[in-house]
């Protein structure tokens, strides 16, 4: 049962540090990220496994790129999950909520809903083929299972490590590809 719970843990903090990672590269904001029996004024009252924590938003210029950063945003914990543990943690949720998305603020029909999002589910999937962006989720899942709250400080602070650090690797490998022709 102990194994279970905590596979569990790491399913659900992989899947809500895949949404925060999605924030970072598509800049948009988050608070913090939080694990465990959780409840939000925004879920009514409904427990959660997980949560990512963002600030109310009074204005926004453009209005449909914010949509469009925001459903990739919410697939990405779907996306994440599967791509880092092979599960589907929390991913009927994000769905409902893409959806609600797409029909109401973009106007699409609900029949062409499906069609729609082909490239966003695609651009989603393709976070998690970054190597920083993976390694950045395998570094933090443990210490979100132990803490049940990261800031996004944290997960900032680790995912511009990783970065610079494949940065430095491609750097080397291209000057070492020079060098060897």
């Amino acid at each position: 049962m102990k194994k279970s719970k905590e596979m569990t843990l790491q399913s659900t903090a992989c899947h809500e540090l895949s949404h925060a990672l999605a924030c970072i590269h598509l800049r948009l904001p988050f608070i913090d990220v939080r694990i465990g029996r959780i409840r939000h004024k925004k879920l009514n009252g409904i427990e959660a496994a997980g949560y990512i924590r963002r600030p109310r938003y009074a204005h926004v210029k453009d209005k449909t790129n914010f949509w469009r950063r925001e459903i990739v945003m919410a697939l990405a914990g779907g996306a994440g999950t599967r791509a880092l543990l092979f599960g589907t943690s929390g991913v009927e949720h994000d769905e409902r909520q893409v959806r609600e998305i797409v029909t109401k603020h973009l106007g699409v029909s609900r029949d062409r809903v499906d069609s729609f999002l082909v490239p966003f589910r695609e651009r989603a999937a393709t976070l998690f083929r970054l190597p920083h962006i993976e390694n950045t989720v395998e570094e933090l899942i443990p210490a979100l299972v132990e803490e049940r709250k990261l800031t996004a400080h944290e997960i900032r602070a680790s995912y511009q490590k990783h970065k610079a650090f494949e940065m430095r690797i491609r750097r080397f490998l291209k000057s070492a590809a020079a060098k060897a022709a």
